[in-house]
């Protein structure tokens, strides 16, 4: 079966939230490397216990996260002609990167419905698949270059209507 793209990523969008991702990687380097005056940068790093410091740890866990989306993401844009949410195989593949870091894949015979929403207070609106057992898929659409309207719509179209 041929491969149908639904939605494409956003570059700018895409490229804005790397450029702010690299924005708080700096402030996080100039953050570990600020030391007082007198110190060296040397002494003053060989004094610091890395591990041992709370904000290292947070700040170690988000990057790593925020390099794997990031690298995913920058990949599909630029190797796989900007292609977010597509179907294969009868398999509807979309990167849902509050829940994983790599792309979720969801048989299109379990899907019940699609509907624009968010399903936590945090989170942006997207579209929300509900399969047919009741549980509910949540699809981000923040980095995508056309509102979560017109793609749930695509959605129904290419995955209900067949």
């Amino acid at each position: 079966m041929p491969t149908t793209v639904i939605a494409r990523f956003s570059v700018l969008r895409v490229y804005a939230w790397t450029a702010f991702g690299l924005f708080i990687f700096g402030l996080l380097i100039g953050n570990w490397l600020r030391h007082p005056s007198g110190v060296s940068l040397q002494a003053h790093l060989l004094s610091r216990d890395f591990l041992g410091d709370p904000e290292t740890i947070i700040g170690i866990v988000a990057l790593s996260f925020l390099i794997v989306v990031l690298s995913v993401t920058l990949r599909q844009v630029i190797f796989r002609d900007q292609a977010a949410i597509w179907i294969s195989n009868d398999e509807l593949f979309f990167l849902n990167f509050y829940a994983a870091v790599t792309y979720s894949r969801l048989p299109t015979r379990d899907i019940e419905k699609f509907f624009v929403g968010s399903n936590f207070f945090l989170r942006p609106r997207g579209v929300i698949a509900k399969t047919t057992n009741g549980v509910k898929r949540f699809i981000p659409t923040l980095l995508l270059s056309e509102p979560a309207e017109v793609i749930a719509s695509r959605l129904t179209d290419a995955v209900l209507k067949v």
